[in-house]
This record gives structure tokens, sequence and C-alpha cells, in this order.
């Protein structure tokens, strides 16, 4: 059989084989190939992506440049970036949205080691149906452990921690559930105690690395574009890993966590040195 000029032979069929360093793509083809926005693109190119100019909103991208660009990012260590941790912390009702300060994970371990919301958390579970829910509302000081508020409004957000919250309630087995999430071989638990009900858990992780990570490769926006994104990629792994369903809330930045007392709460031993 004769062989064709730009083809390759496998198991006695002809397959196509293209050159791809004559391939050009346009923005829509890059956000596609890259799996990013189009304001990612445009800092690529600030940031000495090759592109070529055909007109004066139209660009055009050599297949073979990009990926040499691409490739030479990830060689390049990743720049370790101080990234502050505090949260907001409310006082109770859950209709209060000043918050009274900022709060450290390690703050959030004392409050909920501590004896502060003791009487309070031992009262609500003691109730049942409306009065349960009406009490948690009004007795319990929350915080919101993703980002550092003005006010408690998606607005008003002045930094997000790369802290992010999941929610699991009604577990069958609190105490394994809670062993098999502080254990986790992917994720650090960086704060996990049980919920004010005592039947639910709140694990807190970091997004730091993940998003550090990405970052390298794409420059994204900031963490607020990343959260949605961690979090819908966590909850799809706790629920194959483990089978656990997230309570989707905490997928918001501005979601209230309410803060019990549990004096077996579990911190993270890199916080308490």
């Amino acid at each position: 059989m004769r062989k064709l000029k730009g083809y390759v032979k496998k198991d006695d069929v002809e397959l196509p084989h293209p050159d791809l360093s004559k391939v050009w793509l346009d923005s829509s083809d890059l956000m596609r190939l890259l799996h990013c926005s189009l304001r990612t693109i445009n800092k690529l190119r600030a940031q000495g992506m090759p592109y070529y100019k055909v007109h004066t909103h139209y660009c055009l991208y050599k297949f073979d440049e990009v990926m040499e660009f691409i490739e030479n990012r990830r060689q390049k260590p990743i720049e370790r970036k101080t990234m502050i941790n505090d949260f907001s912390y409310f006082r109770a009702p859950i209709t209060n949205t000043v918050p009274h300060s900022a709060f450290s994970l390690l703050d959030a371990y004392h409050y909920i080691t501590g004896g502060i919301a003791k009487e309070t958390t031992a009262h609500l579970r003691t109730l049942t149906g409306k009065a349960h829910s009406i009490y948690k509302q009004n007795a319990f000081d929350f915080c919101t452990f993703s980002g550092l508020f003005s006010t408690r409004r998606n607005g008003d957000l002045l930094r997000h921690s790369s802290l992010v919250c999941f929610d699991f309630d009604h577990l069958p087995d609190v105490e394994a559930t809670f062993e098999l999430l502080k254990n986790d071989k992917y994720f650090p638990t960086m704060l996990l105690f049980r919920s004010p009900s005592g039947d639910g858990l709140k694990w807190v992780i970091s997004m730091e690395r993940q998003f550090l990570c990405r970052e390298k490769f794409f420059p994204l926006e900031n963490q607020v574009d990343y959260h949605p994104s961690f979090f819908k990629s966590v909850s799809y792994y706790l629920l194959n890993e483990y089978g656990l369903v997230t309570d989707k809330s905490g997928k918001d930045i501005v979601r209230a966590c309410f803060l019990p007392h549990d004096p077996n709460a579990y911190i993270n031993e890199k916080i308490l040195q």
C-alpha cells in the first residue's frame, strides 16, 4: 500500500496525522481548549502568550506556540502567596448582617470547644420541629468561613478566606463519618465539628493549594470565581468516595455557619503550632 504524505500506518490501517503546528485557533477555540474565559485569554496574552492581531477585535493563535507557552508555565515553580484565612464572626440572631469581629480558625476552635455555647447547644437538642428551628436561628452565634464581610451580603465581601465549609445533615453514623473526613487523603481537614443538632458535621477545608495550582496554568480572576467550581468538585468526590451528600448551600460564600459547643472538635495540628 502506498503511504501518503501526512499519514501514519497503524495495524495496516491508514490514519490521518495532521500537522498541528500549522493549526490556527481563534479566541473561541482557545477558550474551549484551555477551559477558560475570554478574560483569562486576555490575561494570558498580557503575560506573553503569542497572538496575531488580524482585526481590531479579532486575534488568531498558533496551536504549537500556545502549547509551548502553557508548558513553560507548568515548569515554573508556584509562587507561594500569603493568603489570610480570617473570616467574619456574627452575634445572634441569624438576621444580624453586621459582623462583630474577624475570626481565625483558632478562634472558632476555642469558641466551639469552650463553654460559650454549651447550654445553648444542650437546650437545642431537647427541642423538635419548628421550635428547634426558631431557637437555633435566634440563639446561636455564627460565622462566614469563606470570607470577611463589611455586611453579610455578596456585594460586601472584603476578602475571600480560601476556606470552604461542607455541611452534612442527618448522618446515620456521625462518629464514623467524622473519622473518614478527618483522615481524608486528598483534602487536609482544617476544622471539623459536630452540628448544633448533633446529627451532622461541619467540615472546613482550604482551597488554597488547588487555587494556586490552577492559577499557575490559567490566571483565574480571583478566589471568588473559583469557589463554586471547587465546591462542586469536592462535593462530587465526597459522593463517589464516601456516599456523602453535601448541603448545596456551601457554594455560597455568604453562607452562615452556626457555632455550637463540641468539646471533641478537631483542628489541624499545623494551626496549633
